[in-house]
């Protein structure tokens, strides 16, 4: 009996791994995508309200990965470094992907913020352009 319990809690760690992946694939095929980090209470630590557990989406310079970290409630950096979630106790994985929504939340809301403000600066350089080209002496054309 204990041999099949064994078994089954290998077989639900890989299925929660399985959402990591295939959620971590998800945001990589994201056609817009942001660096992003959300805060959650971490599963692992009761007594310090000081840090948080850090789920981050972040290109690190391969490719963009899904990591955790222990990172401090105030500024969201991470205590030690950033580690990928897929290496993280079955406890922060579960608290993690209980938490993927809000993390898309945040990249989307980055991605929109970001197309806001090019439009915001496109608007501004062209009435910037506008009030430049008012500025140059107008060319008349003589008739011959």
């Amino acid at each position: 009996m204990q041999l099949d319990k064994s078994a089954e809690v290998y077989e639900r760690n890989d299925k929660i791994k399985g959402c990591i992946i295939d959620f971590t694939e998800y945001l990589r095929g994201l056609k817009e995508k942001s660096e992003a980090i959300i805060a959650i209470e971490h599963p692992l630590v009761t007594s310090n309200t000081e840090s948080k557990l850090g789920i981050k989406f972040y290109n690190d310079g391969k490719e963009w990965v899904l990591g955790y970290s222990a990172v401090w409630a105030s500024d969201l950096k991470p205590v030690k470094g950033w580690t990928i979630l897929i290496l993280a106790s079955v406890e922060v994985q579960m608290a993690a992907i209980k938490n993927f929504s809000k993390l898309l939340k945040k990249i989307k809301k980055i991605e929109l913020d970001k197309r806001d403000q090019f439009i915001e600066d496109a608007d501004t350089t062209y009435n910037q352009f506008k009030l430049f080209m008012r500025t140059l002496p107008v060319h008349v054309k003589v008739k011959k």
